[in-house]
């Protein structure tokens, strides 16, 4: 069974606070419910189709409704997520991945942020995301086309760091797509978080 997600007054505070804008607040807020690790059962990944290139600027934008990392075999729904009582959830399933509705849909118009658990004995949607690297390729299938991003940079930071850079992380940048997910299991629970960003760099049809 997954644990209670983290519902303390330090939490909460965070939404609350003064100095952050109100997405850095909630942003902040879930990147701290992930520590929260899962222990479940496999399942498999299947594999996707290679994209055509489109220019960026011009994809219509939608709402993510599948992650797909091919070189790492990751295919999970997405399902939208929202902050309530001052938390935002990740999906209670490992298999599947959260969209925070208060960021951007998928498409060039702004950061799309998607967070899940990682399971610490291996099969949760998020697990391979701290072995993503630059260059990596991620796609996000909306109702209208599969989008390709490229893996940018990534950074490991602990909660407090996250709380403290809030502002900076989740300001408006070059990137389009931003992961989120914990890392570093103690065996007791995860101490870190990892931040993965991408740009988007195309696109292909979806399958009929």
């Amino acid at each position: 069974m997954p644990d209670a997600p983290l519902r303390t007054q330090a939490v909460v505070a965070w939404l609350r606070g003064g100095g952050l804008s109100a997405v850095a607040r909630a942003v902040s807020v879930f990147v701290a419910v992930l520590s929260v690790g899962l222990i479940l059962a496999s399942f498999v990944w299947p594999e996707p189709a290679a994209p055509v290139a489109a220019n960026p600027a011009n994809l219509p934008s939608g709402a993510p409704l599948k992650l797909v990392i091919p070189e790492k075999g990751v295919d999970a729904q997405v399902i939208p997520i929202a902050v309530k009582d001052g938390v935002l959830d990740p999906p209670q399933d490992f298999r599947q991945v959260g969209w925070w509705e208060g960021s951007s849909i998928a498409g060039p118009s702004g950061l799309t942020v998607i967070t899940g658990h990682t399971v610490h004995t291996g099969d949760g949607a998020m697990d391979l995301v701290p072995d993503l690297g630059e260059n990596h390729e991620v796609d996000i299938v909306t109702d209208k086309q599969v989008l390709r991003y490229m893996v940018t940079h990534k950074e490991t930071l602990t909660r407090e760091q996250v709380q403290k850079q809030s502002e900076d992380l989740f300001s408006p940048g070059p990137d389009n797509l931003m992961l989120i997910t914990c890392t570093d299991y103690n065996g007791t629970d995860y101490t870190e978080n990892i931040i993965v960003w991408a740009q988007l760099v195309g696109s292909r049809p979806l399958k009929k």
